[in-house]
C-alpha cells in the first residue's frame, strides 16, 4: 500500500478524484461477542467532498457542541432529534454508500482463504463498478487505521483493477485526524453490521439504521452483501 502516513492534504488537491472512505465492524476472525465482520464506507468525487464535509460539521455541532469533536456509531445516544439528523444526513445524493459483510457461519475453504478475502474482493468489485459509474480521473481509498486491521488490507487488499487506466492510490489514514469521511464510513459500516446481525438472527425486515443510510438514496447509489459461501 502507498502512502502509510494517509496525508489528505496530498490527496484532496487532485481535481477529478474519487475519494473511497473504507472502515471495518466486527472482528476478522469472529471472536468473542463479534461473530461478524466487515468492510464499508462512502464514495465521493472530491469536488462534493467539501460541501459534504460541511454538512457533517454541523451534525457534530448539533450532536457533539462544536464541530470539531469526531462523531462515532457507537457513542451515539438515542435522542431523536439527533437521530432524525443523521437520517436527513443520508439522505445526501453527492455519495455512493457500499458494504460487505459476513459471519462466522460462512462456507469457505479455510484452508485457502483468510476470512477477510472475500470480503475484500467483493468490495473491491464494488469500488470498481462505482469508477465506471462517475467521471473520475484517478481514486484514492482511504483506511482508517486499525491495529490488527491494516496488515490484513497490506496483505490481502492488493491492486485494484478498474476497467480503464486510472491511478490508484490507497491510504492509512489515522483515527487523530477525525476526518469526517471515515466518521461517514463509520456510520454506514455499522448500519451494514446491524443488518447482518439481523439476517443472521433470521428477523424479517431490515435494521432501521440500515433502512437509513441506505435505502434513503436511489439504488445505483448503494452497494452491499452479506458473503454466505465462497465456492
Amino acid at each position: 500500500m502507498n502512502r502509510p502516513d494517509g496525508r489528505m492534504t496530498d490527496l484532496i488537491a487532485a481535481n477529478g478524484c474519487l475519494l473511497v472512505f473504507v472502515d471495518d465492524t466486527g472482528h476478522e476472525t469472529f471472536a468473542g461477542d463479534q461473530p461478524y465482520y466487515g468492510l464499508g464506507g462512502g464514495a465521493v468525487m472530491i469536488e462534493a467532498y467539501e460541501p459534504l464535509k460541511a454538512r457533517w460539521k454541523s451534525l457534530r455541532r448539533l450532536i457533539n457542541g462544536h464541530e470539531d469533536l469526531p462523531l462515532h456509531a457507537s457513542t451515539l445516544k438515542p435522542d431523536p432529534t439527533h437521530l432524525g439528523a443523521l437520517v436527513e444526513f443520508f439522505r445526501d445524493q453527492s455519495f455512493f454508500r457500499l458494504a460487505v459483510t459476513t459471519t462466522q457461519n460462512m462456507d469457505y475453504p479455510a484452508h485457502l482463504l483468510h476470512s477477510v478475502q472475500p470480503v475484500i474482493e467483493q468490495l473491491k468489485k464494488y469500488v470498481v463498478s462505482i469508477i465506471s459509474s462517475t467521471p473520475c480521473q484517478s481514486v484514492a481509498i482511504i483506511f482508517e487505521q486499525s491495529q490488527r486491521g491494516d496488515p490484513l488490507l497490506r496483505k490481502y487488499f492488493g491492486a485494484l483493477e478498474p476497467n480503464e487506466a486510472i491511478p490508484v492510490e490507497h491510504c492509512i489514514c489515522p483515527k487523530s485526524f477525525a476526518e469526517p469521511g471515515l466518521e461517514i464510513a463509520d456510520f454506514i459500516v455499522n448500519a451494514a453490521g446491524s443488518e447482518t446481525r439481523r439476517r443472521e438472527r433470521k428477523t424479517p425486515g431490515f435494521a432501521k439504521d440500515f433502512q437509513a443510510v441506505f435505502h434513503a438514496v436511489p439504488d445505483a447509489l448503494h452497494r452491499f452483501c452479506m458473503i454466505e459461501k465462497v465456492g
